[in-house]
């Protein structure tokens, strides 16, 4: 573009070079007969200026271009630079007078002779111009910002990336550990999607995924809280999303601030922004389900017959739902069945290894006799095979790893087995019910007496009709005589 606007100054200046020059300009009908050296000078230094603009942009595009590292700037900028140059063309359309303007058009051509060898011999020089400036922008740009945009990247992005670290003040020493490589990860953090639907939310309603504090003391506070604090703060026990049903009027002052923490929940482990907590209940027992079982305590935690693992404050099941769960329910019984039978004893189990490797951080592929890891297996086979009378063995009534008793639990990771194997685990027969082990749900402690009910029939009016006729092999007429059917402390 450049060159061209050259070679019209240059073309201009020949022309006008031809038209005789005298004391007055003469024109007669649209032709030049002469032009005064005043009007000749001043058309030469004006083509002049024309030709330093010209090369001053051609000086500075070339710079401005490339150091341009985005292609959609760069088609920009080129445009904007060729704008510059027709701003004498806009200025004149806009404010010269028209009539001066048709005499301008109306101005016949000068004619400039070129021969054969002429047009190839400027050609051949506008091509080596331009290669010539294409080689310095080259070789003195280009190329250089090249080699330091790769210096740059190799320095940020090259070696290894899989890591973070971080300095003990104490100790001064620096720690860290492997994450999972940027190949392997997929999507926003969960951070990045509470920050982006935040940053676009139009009305002034509470933030769907962020929870705000009024003061930088209240936020500090909630920034670092550990899970166990968040589990131990209130002393009641719910379902986070019977805040949000229908009709539901009563716990309108907490359900705003609650939200974000449900809403997370249900985003973190990939579930609609309607799910409820019988919905994403099979998630309650995974090792990152820790906001899940505190925002559905009711659903995860009060059973005391689920999963023991992660079924403690520290991931995340309220203080108040565990409470609910050893207090159990109307007609929970205290009594060992065949475990080996039960789904939820062989689950925990099969999950047993996979929790030491990713709770402490423990290498399980070590299968030589003295090791963990044929420890834990062994310890496996043995509890899936006999179920609770192995509590009774001092080598597997302890954990390997942590050395605690599996009937009391570990308060970090993992609940008691104390409800699943209540005899075995001494919570039975007790004189002195504050006498129980750690662990012993408390409806182990409780009378065990049979249940009044109005007459069923005209042949059983009590517990003991009922058991006279059979009906103690059935699990319902158990819980509800339980001193009867001899359930006590079975």
């Amino acid at each position: 573009y450049l060159c061209n606007e050259f070679r019209l100054i240059f073309l201009s200046l020949e022309a006008v070079a031809q038209i005789p020059r005298s004391k007055t300009t003469e024109i007669h009908d649209g032709r030049f007969k002469t032009i005064s050296h005043a009007r000749f000078w001043t058309y030469c230094l004006l083509r002049f200026l024309r030709a330093c603009i010209a090369a001053a942009l051609l000086y500075a595009g070339v710079l401005w271009l490339g150091y341009t590292t985005s292609i959609s700037d760069l088609i920009l900028n080129a445009v904007a630079l060729g704008a510059i140059l027709e701003v004498d063309e806009m200025v004149f359309s806009a404010l010269m007078p028209k009539k001066l303007q048709l005499k301008v058009q109306d101005l016949e051509a000068i004619k400039v002779q070129y021969g054969r060898m002429r047009s190839q011999v400027e050609s051949i020089c506008i091509l080596a111009v331009l290669a010539g400036l294409l080689a310095w922008s080259w070789f003195t740009i280009v190329d250089p910002l090249g080699k330091t945009m790769e210096l740059v990247k190799q320095a940020h992005c090259g070696g290894h990336q899989d890591f973070v670290v971080g300095l003990n003040e104490d100790q001064k020493m620096t720690v860290g550990f492997m994450s999972v490589p940027f190949e392997n990860s997929t999507g926003q953090t969960l951070t990045q999607l509470a920050i982006d639907d935040f940053i676009w939310q139009e009305d002034e309603s509470p933030a769907t995924y962020i929870t705000f504090h009024r003061d930088i003391q209240r936020f500090q506070r909630y920034r670092t809280q550990a899970m166990k604090e968040a589990s131990m703060e209130h002393s009641w026990c719910a379902d986070f999303d019977g805040f949000f049903a229908d009709g539901n009027s009563a716990f309108s002052d907490i359900a705003d601030y609650y939200r974000p923490y449900l809403m997370s929940a249900r985003l973190g482990l990939g579930f609609t922004d309607n799910a409820s907590c019988v919905s994403m209940q099979h998630k309650c027992d995974d090792e990152d389900g820790q906001l899940l079982r505190y925002v559905c305590g009711r659903t995860c935690c009060t059973d005391p017959l689920r999963s023991p693992w992660y079924k403690v404050p520290h991931k995340g099941c309220p203080a108040a739902c565990l409470a609910d769960a050893a207090r159990g329910v109307s007609g929970t019984l205290c009594q060992e069945s065949n475990i080996t039978m039960n789904p939820t004893w062989h689950k925990f189990w099969d999950h047993y290894p996979q929790v030491l490797s990713a709770e402490l951080g423990l290498e399980l592929a070590d299968n030589s006799s003295n090791s963990v890891a044929a420890r834990v297996l062994e310890m496996v086979n043995v509890f899936k095979t006999y179920g609770c009378p192995a509590l009774n063995i001092s080598r597997y009534s302890v954990e390997v790893v942590m050395s605690t008793k599996w009937c009391a639990g570990y308060e970090e990771l993992q609940a008691p087995l104390a409800p699943f194997c209540p005899v075995t685990c001494g919570c039975t027969n007790l004189t002195d019910p504050s006498q129980a082990p750690a662990g012993c749900p408390e409806y182990c402690s409780a009378p065990c007496e049979d249940q009044t009910f109005p007459p069923i029939n005209e042949e059983v009016a009590n517990c003991a009709d009922g058991a006279a006729l059979g009906w103690c092999v059935a699990d319902e007429w158990v819980q509800l005589c339980p001193k009867t059917c001899g359930a006590c402390g079975a």
